[in-house]
């Protein structure tokens, strides 16, 4: 039976600038929750870049330890760094004034820079320092923390990785993956709404017709932990009729085989780390995707496949077909969040009420997700800072 969940969210919620004001200094401002930065997948070796998941910080590596720093220059405050180029070198340099930086933030100088040797002159120094933020890293990750609540997100992060363990996976993306390739996806919508449809399998089967076909919502599992939700869902077995999905199918068996290996019977793992991560493990295929608020009422969708080294050797033209798959997935998508925020905004235009989303929770809960993402943004919004 469908009921309003206790905190689901508001229309006057959704595409407010001043909740996603907000949003921006309780969620996604770096220091006061946990959210995702990097994977070290993307890109190997010592060096900086621009974070993947915020491009307001800078990562760095270098003999093992990984830094969040500013993306900032502390001269004329512009950001030190606009592409997503890795700089191997070892300082960073500002390109307006050629200000310069170790990756451990450290000031190096500049043009006409001069400090006393002394205390003063030191401190003096030190206060050009790119600021550098606490830093979580679990399963090749790398996450932005809290850092008077980092025992907290690490106890979240070991109780999913008991639940993936539990079912024989990992969430890992090991040495014998890949990056294939990677895309955004721009949203005219709040940013909110993504969440909602990736922890929603309730539209599944009705809506995504090769995606049902592959997955059997049916078998659903769930797993919560105070920032993230996990689905778990077998194989479907039945006739798709998506010709990219039947590809799917037919040639995660064939690499199977040519690897000598049994197919296990999981079809996907879908997990969301709250804000603004997402991690999808399905047979033959691994994609992160991270969401990126870019206003109000717009975001980007930034999705990085990953595939199993040999793929292409054991079932030829099988990474094509999952990532086109996977596309016409996306595709629906889309229309999901974007009908979605129209809506809303009709609603609030017609002074409907406040009415919130009517989540689904009979038999296996299939919108379990929505409402459990309900839950905690409104309690993450409302944490003092």
């Amino acid at each position: 039976m469908a009921h309003p969940a206790v905190s689901a969210l508001q229309i006057d919620e959704y595409a407010n600038p001043k909740v996603f004001d907000r949003e921006r200094s309780q969620l996604f401002h770096p220091g006061t929750g946990f959210s995702y930065l990097d994977h070290d997948r993307l890109w190997a070796g010592s060096g900086s870049r621009r974070s993947d998941g915020d491009p307001r910080l800078l990562i760095t590596r270098e003999n093992g330890k990984v830094r969040a720093l500013a993306n900032l220059c502390s001269h004329a405050l512009r950001p030190l760094v606009d592409d997503d180029i890795v700089n191997e070198r070892t300082v960073i340099t500002c390109p307006y004034h050629q200000w310069s930086f170790r990756r451990d933030g450290s000031f190096v100088g500049g043009p006409g820079c001069e400090f006393a040797d002394d205390e003063a002159g030191v401190a003096e120094r030190r206060a050009l320092d790119l600021r550098e933020f606490e830093t979580i890293e679990w399963c090749g990750m790398i996450f932005v923390a809290d850092v008077d609540r980092v025992a907290e997100f690490d106890a979240d992060l070991a109780a999913l990785d008991s639940a993936l363990k539990r079912r024989g996976i990992d969430a890992n993306i090991g040495s014998d993956w890949v990056l294939h390739s990677s895309e955004d996806d721009h949203y005219d919508a709040d940013w909110k709404i993504f969440l909602e449809v990736f922890g929603d399998c309730y539209h599944v089967p009705p809506f995504h017709d090769g995606l049902s076909a592959f997955a059997d919502c049916a078998t659903l599992e769930w797993e919560f932990g105070e920032h993230f939700h996990a689905q778990f869902l077998d194989f479907a077995h039945v006739d798709s009729s998506s010709a990219q999905y039947a590809k799917w199918a037919d040639g995660i068996a064939k690499d199977a085989a040519g690897r000598g290996v049994e197919l296990d019977e999981l079809a996907v793992a879908w997990i969301a780390i709250y804000p603004n991560v997402m991690i999808e493990l399905y047979a033959g295929l691994r994609v992160i995707s991270v969401v990126i608020p870019t206003g109000p009422n717009s975001f980007i969708n930034r999705a990085h496949f990953f595939v199993r080294e040999g793929t292409e050797e054991h079932a030829p033209g099988l990474t094509a077909a999952m990532i086109a798959a996977y596309a016409e997935t996306a595709v629906q998508d889309i229309e999901l969040v974007e009908t979605r925020a129209r809506g809303i905004a009709t609603a609030r235009a017609f002074d409907l009420g406040n009415a919130g989303y009517l989540v689904q929770t009979s038999g296996i809960g299939p919108e379990a997700g929505v409402a459990h993402f309900h839950a905690w943004w409104r309690r993450t919004i409302s944490l003092p800072r």
